[in-house]
Formats: structure tokens, sequence, C-alpha cells
């Protein structure tokens, strides 16, 4: 391998035994798709197949492989050791954690030779962090006077080739989805995907070994702390990385190893950063993987007509970074496509928590078992003989609604209870919500002491507390409409509310009695 700087370019003829008939480059199946032809293989060599030269003689079919960068390394990892002048010329060649972008990627490869010298190779050559210029000079530390009315300004990093070769591969890996809108709409009315399973797949097992490399080796995302000595407690912990680590480091200096160890730290943090969107992804994919599964456009079709136009240019980017109320809409919609299957949904609602227990919690499948019952009551009611069936999957849906009564639509649920004639049940989730939402009625607290303006945790839980009495109130307001008075259901809702030992609720309910000429009630 040409890698000394006499012999950077090279060429090689080999001769064929016969004359060629045709000669083409085999397609394999990349991630990338035709990006692959713009843009450098180095960006595009862990999704992508490597380039295959197919020639066809009038004797035989013969088979050209160029080797990439990342087939270079490996083929040296296979003939030569991590400390050898070969390698050691590779790294040189190629900075910035290009290569150990390659490592993390060969890390995993089924040579056990192969991904044995990755790993050393990554921990070798990819230096360590250094602070240029801290944030509080070493002899101001234990002095707090000198920042008294003074910025302080975080320090300088030049991190490590090993957090820019991840942070690389990392990027790498996410590419072909990071930007790219997650459906489009097609003929007016279907919403199709623009990826494919396979793709999921292909980006997950790439994410899956990464993770696995992040956990076999959790000194990268585990810092010293400033009272412990800098040591590399790695599961390639060796006398070679404890002399790599301390090979630019004065152990005779306090301030240089304090410096180190605060360099540490800070990169840490940045590992675990890549870490958790690592991570989270993994539970994405599996989950996209899975919507595409169950028909993807007829369950984006479910969502709200302002949900649907999100997702239409909505990027993978913004679903894992900000748009999380989004994935919560397509998985209860993904569930909803099949109340009535008991058997089925909760299968479903297993497989969402193995798969995605960041995205789809305990509190969702409560959620999602709440909102079947609810369908249910609403198909059965119209039957003959159904109502004791409704009141019963009514009592089953407002007990697992008030446990999770704080992450809920409050005003849709209760507006399908106001429709089912479920009126306790309207009331009771409201107070739920409302003590959820503020557990340690701060709310009463605040009122009791006069609404002290500096008490801005008092004054948020009463509004939060407002919110949910305002619910009650709003359905009392309906039945007493003018041209649509319903006495009887607002009797039965004011008496309920009542009934409850909340003293913010009744004065809420007084104030819509005034309101409404119903003063005489009050007694």
């Amino acid at each position: 391998f040409p890698f000394q700087s006499a012999m950077m370019e090279t060429r090689h003829v080999l001769r064929l035994p016969c004359s060629v008939w045709g000669i083409s480059e085999s397609e394999g199946v990349s991630a990338y798709g035709t990006e692959t032809n713009m843009v450098p293989v180095f960006s595009t060599q862990h999704l992508s197949p490597n380039r295959e030269i197919v020639i066809l003689t009038a004797n035989e079919i013969y088979k050209l492989y160029v080797l990439r960068p990342i087939e270079q390394l490996r083929s040296l990892l296979a003939k030569f050791t991590a400390d050898s002048d070969q390698v050691s010329a590779f790294f040189k060649l190629l900075r910035q954690g290009q290569a150990s972008a390659m490592c993390v990627h060969l890390a995993s490869d089924t040579n056990h030779r192969v991904a044995a010298g990755a790993a050393q190779c990554y921990f070798r050559y990819g230096g360590e962090p250094k602070i240029l210029s801290p944030s509080v000079p070493p002899e101001d530390r234990t002095n707090p006077q000198v920042y008294l009315g003074k910025a302080v300004v975080g320090p300088d990093i030049l991190y490590s080739d090993k957090l820019h070769g991840l942070g690389l591969y990392l990027s790498r890996i996410l590419r072909p989805l990071w930007k790219t809108p997650l459906v489009q709409r097609t003929h007016g009315v279907l919403f199709e995907p623009l990826f494919n399973e396979r793709t999921l797949e292909l980006i997950r097992e790439r994410l899956l070994h990464l993770r696995d490399f992040l956990d076999t080796n959790p000194s990268l995302r585990n810092a010293p702390s400033p009272l412990e000595p800098i040591s590399t407690n790695t599961s390639l912990n060796s006398s070679l990385f404890k002399s790599t680590l301390h090979s630019n480091l004065d152990t005779t200096d306090p301030s240089h190893h304090r410096q180190l160890q605060d360099a540490l730290r800070y990169e840490s943090g940045q590992f675990q950063s890549l870490y958790h969107i690592a991570d989270l992804s993994i539970e994405l994919m599996s989950l996209l993987s899975l919507l595409c599964q169950h028909r993807l456009p007829l369950i984006v079709q479910a969502l709200s007509k302002e949900q649907q136009q999100d997702l239409t240019i909505m990027t993978y980017s913004d679903l894992l970074l900000v748009c999380r109320q989004v994935t919560t809409a397509l998985l209860s919609a993904l569930l909803a496509r099949y109340h009535g299957d008991e058997r089925l949904t909760e299968e479903l609602s297993e497989r969402l928590l193995q798969l995605a227990p960041s995205l789809y919690s305990a509190d969702n499948a409560k959620r999602a078992k709440a909102e079947e019952c609810l369908s249910m009551a609403g198909e059965v009611s119209g039957e003959v003989g159904g109502k004791a069936q409704r009141d019963t999957l009514l009592e089953e849906s407002l007990q697992l609604f008030m446990e999770v009564s704080n992450q809920i639509n409050l005003t849709a649920t209760c507006d399908r209870y106001y429709e089912l004639h479920f009126y306790r049940g309207l009331v009771d989730l409201c107070l739920s919500a409302a003590q959820k939402l503020d557990p340690e009625n701060r709310a009463k607290s605040f009122v009791d002491n006069g609404k002290v303006s500096t008490d801005t945790k008092g004054l948020l839980a009463l509004e939060k507390r407002d919110g949910c009495y305002q619910t009650i109130v709003n359905y009392l307001d309906r039945c007493h409409a003018p041209g649509d008075s319903d006495t009887g259901t607002h009797e039965v809702l004011l008496a309920r509310a009542l009934s409850a030992p909340e003293e913010l609720l009744h004065h809420a309910l007084y104030s819509h009695l005034i309101e409404t000429g119903q003063e005489d009630r009050r007694v």
C-alpha cells in the first residue's frame, strides 16, 4: 500500500488472457441511492458496498474491487499489528478523526483480529482532549471573589480524534435520512414514506454496532471525578493505553493534571450526548419500520389535518430532536387501527415497550388502553343490552386516564365523555388532572398567602388548576346556554363538582353561578 509520501500515486496493469467482450460496474444496495456518485467516498463508505467492476471475456468472468480507505485499513489490520509502521503511516495520512471513524466501524468486523486491532488503533491514535484556554485561571480557582460581577466563559477545548471520529461515524450513518422529508403526498390523498425498510434496517444495524462499542468502552462516557487519578478503565486497558494517555501529561505539574481532568470531563459529556442520539435513533428506526409494516399511509390519514401537514414538511432530524408529540400521535393512530382486537393491541403495545421505551412508556400504554376502552364504549352504546358493557368500559377508561391525567388532551377526552353522558367521569378526570398537575397544592397556599407576586411556582400551580376547573365550568355553560338548556345534565355536573372537597373549584363554580344569574343556587 503506497502510504509513503514518495509513493502517493501508483498504478497496476492487469493482463487478461483473452479479449474482453464487456465491462460494467455492479450496483450494490446502498442507503444513499445515487448520492454515492456525488460525494466523497469517506462520507458514504460506511453504508454503501465496495465498488465492484465485472469484466466479461470469451472464457471467464472477472470481478475487480476498488479498495476504499476502509477496505485498505481492514486489509492492514488483517496483516499487521496496531503499533506497526504500516498502520501508523495510515493514521498519519488521514487526520481529523477520519481514521478513527473507520476504527469504530471495523470494531464490529466479523474477523476478530481486525475488530480487536481497530479498537486498539482507536485508543492508540485517537489522542486526548486538551484545554487551550481555561475558563478559570488555576491560581484563582479557590478565590470566589475573583468572579463576582464577571462573566465566566467556558474553556476553549481541542477535542480528541476519538470524539471527532465517533461523531463523524454517527453523522454519516444518519446522513441518508437526516434532512429527508418523512412522507410525501401522492395523488392528493395518500402519504407515501420517502424511505424503505431496507434502509432503516441497515442504519439501525450500524447504530447498534456503534452503541455496543460505547457500551464496551464505558470510560469514554464516564469522566474521572476531580478527586480521583486519571486512568483508562476500559475493556482494552493496558500499559499501552496508559502510556498514550499520559504521553503529553507532565505528572509533576498539578495544574496540567487538573486541566486534563477538566478536558476529559467535557469530552465525556460530548460522548454521552452522541450515545443518547444513537440510542434514541435506534428506537426511532424500529418505530418507523413498524409503522411501514402496518401501512404508514393509512396511519397518517388517521391524524388531524394539521398533523398531516406538519408531517409532509418534517424531516427525520425534526422527529428526533423536537417533534416528540408527532411520534406519540403516530403511535396512537397505529394502535387505534386495531381497536376492538384486544389481543393484537396488547401485543403491539408490548412490542412498542420493548422497541422504544424512551418514546413509548408504560404511561403511553395506559393511555392507549384507555383510548381503546373509550372507543369500544362508543361502539356498544347503541346496541341492545349494551349499557352494562358500556358502563364497564367507561369506568375502566376513567381509571386508566386518571393515572396519566396530566399527560392527556383533557378537553378532547372530556368531550367524548360528555357525548357518552358519562358526566361523573368528566368531573373526576378534571379533578384528577388538577391534582396531578399540582400535587403539593401550591395553588391553595398561593391564594391563602395573598397571591404574592414573587411566588412564581404558586402562580403557575394556580393557572394549571384553574385550567382544569375551567373545563368543568365550560360544560356547565354549555348546559345552560340559551336555546340549548339541559337542566338535568347541568344539575348532575354541578352536584358532582360541589361534592369534591376543592375550595378553589368551589370558587370557580360560585363565579359561574353569579355570571349566569343563578345567585340563589349558591346556598
